[in-house]
């Protein structure tokens, strides 16, 4: 393979350098007027300092790499001491370059866009399982990976140390058994690769949305990719959802709507009609619709569970 060339044809190479670096991505969502937290990209200790001091002191801020995605390394800090191991961190493993952001709760939006158009929307939800009143939380854990497992998917739930402070935190153990409709969180990344489940909200999300896909499309030169919300409600507008785009990433990644819990939606399929048949590509033809291997009530949980693309934090 030619070292630089792009082997997607309908992604651009802007769109696969912004969907990397966030900072820059993040310095063209504001020249376009879309809503996003208010960054700052940091090089020095002292510059973070500075920035701290000047922007964010006594808020809840997010630090992370300026080119590191899928939740990796990734804080959530308030007070001074844990503000700054977290920078000094950051600067010593990625190079000198980290990202320090205004913290907007809410819950993570992954929105999927297939042929300059709006195609699909999830939530995603930290790993988590949901109690019956019968078994423990280890053997719930089974019993959902062994569903996962149908679907050849790859987003098991897998046992951390992260998992054992959080079970503290919520009075239980692994042995516990939670009563009837109790939401345990096990992990705090909202991110599907460490256990987090993506739940279809398509048919929920404001019309603004699909006008924002196709604007960014244009912007970015690229047919196929996927948008990373905050919002408090994706039915609502993005003014009255207080709706922040964080980043894009690119190229698209399908997994989280084929294995979406509730109507499940066949990405690559639909990418591939949009790239061989662009005059006849119809993103909400039922053809793309995924038939579910089984049946299960989908229920979105409330707080005190909270969900967050800021919450992919590190201990």
């Amino acid at each position: 393979m030619i070292i630089g060339q792009n082997q997607y044809p309908d992604l651009s190479h802007a769109a696969k350098y912004l969907s990397k670096h966030k900072y820059l991505a993040y310095e063209l969502f504001k020249k376009h007027d879309i809503p996003t937290p208010k960054t700052f990209c940091f090089h020095t200790l002292e510059e973070f300092q500075h920035l701290w001091k000047n922007e964010f002191q006594n808020k809840r801020i997010v630090i992370k790499p300026e080119n590191k995605g899928l939740g990796k390394d990734v804080f959530l800090e308030t007070n001074e001491a844990a503000v700054i191991r977290a920078a000094q961190f950051i600067l010593e493993k990625y190079k000198k370059r980290g990202l320090i952001q205004e913290f907007v709760p809410g819950h993570d939006l992954r929105l999927q866009v297939v042929g300059g158009k709006f195609f699909a929307a999830c939530r995603r939800i930290p790993a988590n399982v949901v109690g019956n009143g019968l078994n423990t939380i280890e053997q719930l854990i089974e019993q959902k990976n062994a569903e996962k497992a149908v679907y050849k998917a790859k987003n098991l739930i897998t046992i951390h140390n992260e998992t054992s402070s959080l079970l503290t935190e919520q009075g239980l153990e692994m042995t516990s058994i939670p009563e009837i409709n109790r939401h345990v969180r096990l992990r705090k990344a909202a991110n599907i690769g460490i256990g987090g489940d993506p739940i279809d909200v398509t048919e929920q999300v404001h019309y603004e949305y699909y006008a924002l896909a196709e604007k960014l499309s244009k912007i970015f030169g690229a047919k196929n990719f996927a948008m990373d919300f905050v919002t408090e409600d994706e039915a609502k507008s993005l003014h009255e959802g207080n709706s922040s785009l964080l980043e894009i990433n690119a190229p698209s990644m399908w997994g989280l709507h084929h294995f979406a819990r509730g109507t499940k939606r066949n990405v690559a399929l639909a990418i591939l009609d949009a790239h061989f048949f662009p005059e006849h590509f119809n993103p909400e033809a039922a053809k793309y619709l995924i038939e579910p291997r089984y049946h299960q009530k989908i229920t979105i949980p409330e707080a005190p569970v909270p969900y967050s693309p800021h919450s992919a934090l590190s201990s």
